[in-house]
């Protein structure tokens, strides 16, 4: 009886195994290519919203310091408030922290009228994830907390 399932004589693959094969991967790579775009927005988000919550931390810092919260630019970020917002590029990656990690925008820093809290907020709202411009926020009032819907 002869066994079709030992190769004795043949050494590898051979082309049509190869294409199988070849198919089978691109058939799952191309299922997955969604899942890695979604999972890359939310690492972004997940970026956006650390650097919003340093962004309050110095802000509350410095309202510890001076008992008052900072002015905004006239384009209503923080870019004069930051001491390594004058820090080259070449010594420091933190310059890119005032940007918003996906649309490369300024955060938006809102102190209320009475200044006893702000609101820092994403101008691009991250739209793969389908926020809304202006969220992902945070917002100081006696406490940090995450912005609702």
């Amino acid at each position: 009886m002869r066994n079709y399932f030992s190769r004795t004589g043949n050494k590898g693959f051979t082309m049509t195994e190869l294409l199988t094969i070849i198919l089978i991967i691109a058939a799952l790579a191309t299922l997955m290519f969604p899942h890695f775009k979604r999972s890359l927005a939310n690492a972004k988000v997940s970026d956006c919203m650390n650097n919003q919550r340093q962004f309050a931390t110095m802000i509350q810092v410095y309202y510890i310091e001076w008992k008052l919260f900072p002015d905004p630019d006239a384009n209503g970020s923080l870019s004069n408030l930051l001491p390594y917002n004058k820090l080259t590029p070449e010594y420091t990656a933190a310059k890119n922290k005032l940007f918003c990690p996906d649309s490369k925008e300024l955060y938006v820093y809102q102190p209320n009228p009475k200044r006893d809290n702000f609101t820092i907020s994403c101008r691009s709202g991250h739209p793969l994830l389908g926020l809304s411009p202006l969220k992902p926020y945070y917002t100081y009032a006696g406490g940090l907390f995450k912005g609702e819907d």
